[in-house]
């Protein structure tokens, strides 16, 4: 149970460092999205293994799909520091070329 809580601070800080700034929120949006509907389709599908197989069997199944998302977790590791170089290579550039739109604009009050 302890260990279930450790990916998802460590999901929003690498989008944070993937992502350029003006896709950031839509990103963590996303992943807000997906996480509680894990939460609240979790249970019901579970509820329905358990329903229609017995507890062993629907243990399981679960245990499948926990070690599908943590090969999956893992995988990250192999693409984030390239891909974290990429984002941060392109910032680079926008600051070298006065390229400044993705900076958020002054507030226009009318």
């Amino acid at each position: 149970g302890i260990l279930v809580v450790i990916p998802v601070p460590l999901e929003r800080s690498i989008l944070t460092n993937i992502c350029e700034p003006q896709s950031r929120g839509r990103a963590n949006a996303l992943v807000s999205i997906v996480d509680d509907l894990g939460k609240g389709l979790g249970p019901a599908l579970i509820s329905l293994l358990i329903t229609t197989f017995d507890r062993q069997t629907a243990f399981n199944i679960s245990l499948i799909g926990w070690i599908i998302g943590g090969c999956l977790s893992l995988a990250i590791a192999l693409f984030v520091v390239k891909d974290e170089q990429s984002v941060q290579q392109k910032l680079r550039d926008k600051i070298a070329n006065n390229d400044i739109e993705w900076q958020l604009e002054e507030p226009k009050f009318r």
